[in-house]
């Protein structure tokens, strides 16, 4: 297509130039989310609801063994291989709440959720 120009955006959306990326908005300002978890409990699936608490620069807290807070972003995942010696670091590229597209930060709340009432049935708090 000789001759032809094309505007900024459709270039972006070729993938010829870069998409600015914008700070997710939808859980600015929020402290804490209800998420809906489908438990399934005897072949049947009860409806829960799991309360989430938010950091607005970290993201969600996941509930620790010892009744402490961190956040899900956070967490380290070390994996020691038979024959290696040397821990496995999963965490290297990961990217922070506020980098998180809406669907990431939606998928780590509700990872939280799970991971929280999960700790919470373990310690005899549900």
């Amino acid at each position: 297509m000789a001759g032809t120009t094309r505007d900024e955006s459709t270039m972006q959306m070729m993938g010829l130039l870069p998409v600015p990326f914008e700070t997710p908005t939808a859980y600015e300002g929020v402290e804490s989310v209800m998420v809906r978890l489908d438990l399934v409990r005897g072949g049947k699936a009860e409806p829960v609801e799991e309360e989430v608490l938010l950091d607005p620069m970290y993201g969600p807290k996941v509930l620790c063994p010892d009744g402490s807070m961190t956040f899900l972003p956070r967490l380290r995942f070390n994996f020691v291989g038979a024959g290696c010696g040397k821990p496995l670091h999963m965490d290297t590229f990961r990217k922070g709440w506020r980098s998180m597209t809406v669907t990431e930060q939606t998928v780590h709340l509700h990872t939280a959720a799970r991971k929280n009432r999960a700790m919470r049935e373990r310690l005899g708090l549900v």
